[in-house]
């Protein structure tokens, strides 16, 4: 009876060794949050970016609605283009980019939100915004603000824009940057997309990153 006893007891230390033993090694294989993102990376047309990296700030943006644009963006996926609605060509070649990647999202299924934001505040208010946005996809989300908060707002994406200190003609251009922005439910900048691009593989990408990057806090 001892040995049969001694035998029971060798036997559940051996399969609890056995348990810690397989629970290490999955913890240990477990990809960690750079090797994810590596691997991510190797797999979109984006550059994908740690989730510490950038937060929309709060700052006096506002869509066409009067609302903060961190609070019209905040729960859920989005995508984010600068520009401004006189653009003659990268602003309406982008949004109709962005429209026809959006109608590759059935009805049943939850897209990430657009916004375009204009950093031309001189000519466009944020209902300017809004209505040009509206052009282009009725869901998209327009939005401008004082010149301040749009420096933030560009500094806090790492990217910069040029609007000229005075003009006469009111035809002026402005350098803005041409890339789309990722942001996760918390408002972190996750990846950047730089053109060109399609509404096909964009598409692709932005699936795969929503639902392989980790939105948690």
């Amino acid at each position: 009876m001892p040995a049969r006893s001694g035998l029971l007891l060798a036997s559940m230390v051996f399969i609890a060794a056995a348990g810690v033993g397989l629970w290490a090694g999955i913890h240990w294989l477990a990809p960690t949050p750079e090797e994810r993102r590596a691997e991510l990376q190797r797999t979109v047309d984006a550059t994908v970016l740690p989730r510490d990296y950038a937060r929309l700030p709060n700052t006096a943006v506002h869509t066409a609605q009067g609302e903060p644009m961190r609070e019209a963006l905040g729960g859920g996926w989005s995508v984010l283009f600068l520009g401004f609605t006189h653009c003659p060509d990268v602003c309406p070649l982008t949004l109709q980019t962005l429209a026809a990647t959006m109608d590759k999202w059935s009805s049943e299924e939850p897209r990430p939100k657009v916004a375009f934001v204009s950093v031309d505040p001189r000519r466009d208010t944020p209902a300017d915004a809004g209505a040009y946005a509206a052009r282009f996809d009725p869901e998209f989300l327009g939005a401008s603000g004082e010149m301040a908060a749009l420096r933030t707002l560009a500094d806090r994406l790492r990217v910069d824009f040029e609007v000229p200190d005075a003009a006469a003609d009111e035809q002026y251009g402005v350098e803005h940057p041409s890339q789309i922005f990722l942001l996760d439910p918390q408002g972190r900048l996750r990846a950047v997309f730089s053109p060109p691009f399609g509404p096909d593989t964009l598409a692709r990408d932005l699936r795969t990153l929503i639902a392989n990057l980790e939105p948690a806090a």
